[in-house]
Formats: C-alpha cells, sequence, structure tokens
C-alpha cells in the first residue's frame, strides 16, 4: 500500500522518467543514425570506431531502464521503487564515466592546440 508522501511524488517522478526515456530515445536514435554533427574525433582513445554502439546503449539501456521504471511508476507496481532507484543509480554512474573520458581525452584534445567546439580555431 502506498504512503501519502509516495503518492505526491508519483506523477513528479514519473513525468521525469518518460521525460529521460525520450531524450535517451531520441539521442540513441540519432547516434544510431550516424549523428552527422557530431565529430567522430570524439571517440579517440575509446574503445569505439563510430557512435552506434554507444547509441544503441544509450537507446537500449538508458531509454529502456526509464520507460520500465515510469510505466511501473504510472502503474503503482510494487517495484516501481526498485526500479526508480536502479534507472536514477545508473545515471551518477554514467555521468562519471563520462567525465572521466572527457577529462582524459577530449580535455587533451582541447589542449594540443584544437578548440573543442569547433576543431578549426586554435586557442
Amino acid at each position: 500500500m502506498p504512503t501519502r508522501s509516495y503518492s505526491l511524488i508519483r506523477r513528479p517522478l514519473g513525468t521525469l522518467l518518460l521525460l529521460v526515456a525520450l531524450n535517451a530515445f531520441g539521442g540513441g536514435w540519432y547516434g544510431m543514425a550516424g549523428a552527422d554533427a557530431v565529430p567522430i574525433s570524439w571517440l579517440e582513445g575509446s574503445p569505439f570506431r563510430d557512435y552506434f554502439i554507444p547509441s544503441m546503449i544509450l537507446f537500449v539501456v538508458v531509454g529502456g531502464s526509464a520507460l520500465l521504471s515510469a510505466i511501473s511508476v504510472f502503474m503503482r507496481q510494487r517495484k516501481a521503487r526498485f526500479l526508480s532507484f536502479l534507472c536514477t543509480y545508473h545515471h551518477p554512474v554514467a555521468l562519471c564515466a563520462n567525465n572521466y573520458y572527457r577529462s582524459c581525452v577530449v580535455d587533451a584534445t582541447y589542449h594540443n592546440g584544437s578548440n573543442f567546439h569547433n576543431p578549426s580555431v586554435s586557442p
């Protein structure tokens, strides 16, 4: 039986989880379609040659977990709290991994003479 505090947070939580899912599905789809406006050079030093695999992970893992969590929250299932926790737990882990990658690879590229957003511009 849900508590009153959980009932108050259910709709905003479900809505936020749906927004996360929609963004992950959009970003994943864009990346799997080729991500034409994103330079391949950003993948230097990573195990990926193109954006297909990272985008598929974004689409399936992030988007899928957020969608399942949102559905369980809106349907008031018992596992909703647990799924929401798992969904929100892997985001900080992914963020830390992304920041580590950027500090090691992308910042090194920036300090080697090219601009992060526009490689044709020198600092």
